[in-house]
């Protein structure tokens, strides 16, 4: 489970993302944020994996804990995966490829090969 607690955004110039929020994300759920252009969707979820770092509150993970030192925040990266809305993805592959992408780094080569040829 990944709990915000009491979590906040602001951008410098005052510009607020996300005002205080409290949230749970449960394994094995789905979960839909949905809302208008500029609600924050896109800044909750990068504060998820700390891409940015919450103005107020801390984000939980079960088994690693408060997510407040780089060890940590690591660890919790190898554990998730995030697709980019625009330009990350490699057109010429499936979402699923693009999303095993990322993993190859953490195999050797020919463990690599077998689980992206596989």
């Amino acid at each position: 489970m990944i709990r915000l607690e009491n979590v906040s955004l602001k951008f410098p110039g005052g510009v607020t993302a996300i005002h205080p929020a409290s949230l749970e994300f449960r394994g094995g759920q789905f979960t839909v944020l949905l809302g208008a252009s500029g609600a924050g969707k896109s800044s909750l979820i990068r504060c998820l994996n700390l891409l940015h770092r919450p103005t107020t509150g801390s984000i939980c993970v079960d088994g690693l804990g408060i997510l407040d030192h780089s060890q940590v925040v690591r660890r919790h990266r190898r554990q998730t995966a995030m697709i980019f809305q625009q330009h990350q993805l490699i057109g010429r592959h499936t979402a699923w490829k693009n999303v095993l992408l990322e993993r190859l780094a953490h195999y050797s080569t020919l463990r690599s090969y077998c689980l992206y040829h596989g």
